[in-house]
């Protein structure tokens, strides 16, 4: 068995995927981590150059590492006063552009490339058009016609374009604004959804110089949350049942709300006491049930857990002003 293990994709998932590799498998064993984009380690989500579109969640929750929860933040502060541009500091936690957060996980894996003795993360800047099974793993193959044996692989290649989607000069990318062209100021922008890549929309838009109406249609009008102080709280003590039944579990969660409330507590703590059983709840759900919470509460818990920071919130309140 040829001791790598190949990663296809670069962006958070995959570089973090490569680097807890790193970490778990024993010292002879390597990892080739394979993006055909420009950059390693940005992905979609964090190759914005925009300072305003900010990272959804504190940088204190931002750590690429579980069991070094301030990696991140430590990591800002180090940073010159000159490359801070665009870090906001809060009540609510401190938010940083998500630029920067690109440019963390980039250095991590330069770090993990020059350490020190025989190399184990090799980067492979070519596209994976195949994976074959041969005997103890796979041959990967490449649009460049390399060809590399791997014990397995995992595939992180992030949120790909739904099928027979055809371009259209209707249709733009709110994170690359040098492409929306000359718009026409004063006939309005329409932008399909009002979830927090609205937010980013919007704030393309406007940071382009575009005067004119935007129009942000939703079936249901919601926007999200924004961040707020909060505070610790126990995870609910969740039992069997609640966890079985969609209408359980949801009751369960609106009682521990209303606990919070009468003991002074922001609903956003309860909420917050879940990120870490989020993926325990879904898997206990049955099947149906799953179905129904992405059919009826998916967008009314999107906007309690997907909260936005309190400048892009700020920002989009005063648009609908």
């Amino acid at each position: 068995m040829n001791p790598v293990i190949a990663v296809i994709g670069a962006g958070f998932s995959g570089s973090m995927a490569a680097l807890h590799l790193l970490s778990a498998l024993p010292r002879s064993w390597s990892v080739l981590l394979c993006e055909k984009a420009g950059s390693f380690g940005r992905g979609l989500a964090y190759g914005t150059d925009a300072p305003a579109h900010l990272l959804n969640l504190r940088a204190a929750n931002m750590s690429a590492y579980p069991d070094r929860p301030e990696h991140f933040s430590a990591w800002l502060g180090r940073l010159p006063d000159g490359e801070r541009s665009g870090v906001v500091v809060t009540p609510a936690g401190t938010f940083a552009p998500r630029a920067l957060y690109g440019r963390y996980l980039a250095e991590l894996l330069t770090e993990a490339v020059v350490t020190p003795g025989p190399p184990r993360l090799h980067l492979v800047h070519d596209g994976v058009t195949d994976l074959v099974p041969e005997a103890g793993g796979y041959s990967l193959r490449t649009e460049g016609g390399a060809s590399y044996p791997v014990a397995g692989a995992v595939l992180a290649m992030g949120n790909l374009t739904g099928p027979g989607a055809p371009p259209s000069r209707h249709r733009l990318d709110p994170w690359r604004p040098e492409e929306f062209g000359r718009l026409h100021p004063d006939r309005p922008v329409l932008v399909v959804g009002t979830g927090l890549t609205m937010v980013d929309a919007v704030s393309s838009l406007r940071g382009r110089g575009f005067p004119g109406p935007v129009v942000a249609l939703s079936r249901r009008g919601l926007v999200p949350n924004v961040h707020a102080p909060t505070k610790p709280w126990p995870v609910p003590d969740l039992t069997a049942a609640d966890l079985a039944s969609l209408t359980r579990l949801t009751r369960r969660i609106r009682a521990e709300i209303a606990a919070a409330a009468r003991a002074g507590r922001d609903w956003r703590d309860v909420i917050d006491a879940l990120r870490p059983v989020i993926g325990y709840l879904w898997r206990g759900l049955p099947s149906t049930e799953r179905a129904r919470f992405l059919r009826h509460l998916r967008p009314f818990w999107d906007v309690h857990r997907h909260r936005a920071a309190p400048p892009a919130a700020a920002a989009i309140t005063a648009e609908i002003g």
